[in-house]
């Protein structure tokens, strides 16, 4: 059963991935656990599916050696992992309020573009307003404007910044150029910071005005 393709041991699982040239110790692995890269196993076990995900995790390793940068790059499907590395990673970031400065310009710039019609002339998206007041939060803000909210909060938000970073690096160089020098994970990160925040002024300025 440890070898099957439904039921592989850690033990299998790292027999498989040197026979494809890689190599991980018992502490990766453990690693690669707290930090939800790879799901909880199965009463012990895990599908075959796993050894794909660890050689991502590997080759993801030149771009994000410090596993708080890769689990938000890699994704985790366990909302709080991706929590706590977002939280992790904020002293990570260098020049953190000026890469939030690069990435309102960059959003800027895109709100200024022609909006895609749909096949019936009716714009493709609506862009949402921002609360009055709003601001970006500060950095030392940051940690707690990610502790807020539920878990459920938190797993859409965040999710959808992963969204949104790929369409915001897709968009003309006139947007991305604010944004060419700044890892993949920062942007998710300050998008969902951003997004968190805009959340809180919101219900806020609802709850005063009722």
């Amino acid at each position: 059963m440890g070898g099957s393709n439904w039921g592989l041991t850690q033990y299998a699982i790292r027999k498989r991935l040197e026979e494809r040239g890689y190599s991980t110790s018992n502490m990766q692995f453990k690693a690669f656990r707290e930090w939800g890269l790879i799901d909880e196993p199965e009463e012990g076990f895990w599908f075959d599916t796993v050894i794909d995900r660890i050689i991502d995790i590997k080759k993801a390793e030149p771009l994000a050696r410090r596993f708080e940068r890769r689990t938000i790059l890699l994704g985790t499907r366990d909302t709080e992992k991706r929590r706590k590395a977002m939280i992790a990673l904020i002293p990570l970031v260098r020049g953190p309020a000026l890469k939030m400065r690069r990435l309102e310009r960059a959003l800027a710039a895109r709100e200024r573009l022609p909006r895609p019609r749909d096949v019936f002339g009716n714009p493709a998206y609506w862009r949402q307003a921002l609360p009055d007041g709003w601001n970006p939060p500060l950095p030392g803000e940051w940690p707690a404007v990610l502790r807020s909210g539920t878990s459920e909060r938190f797993q859409t938000i965040s999710h959808s910044a992963y969204y949104q970073t790929e369409a915001l690096l897709g968009q003309p160089e006139t947007v991305t150029r604010e944004l060419r020098k700044m890892p993949r994970e920062e942007l998710t990160l300050l998008l969902t910071i951003r997004e968190l925040s805009i959340g809180q002024q919101s219900r806020t300025t609802n709850d005063l005005k009722g």
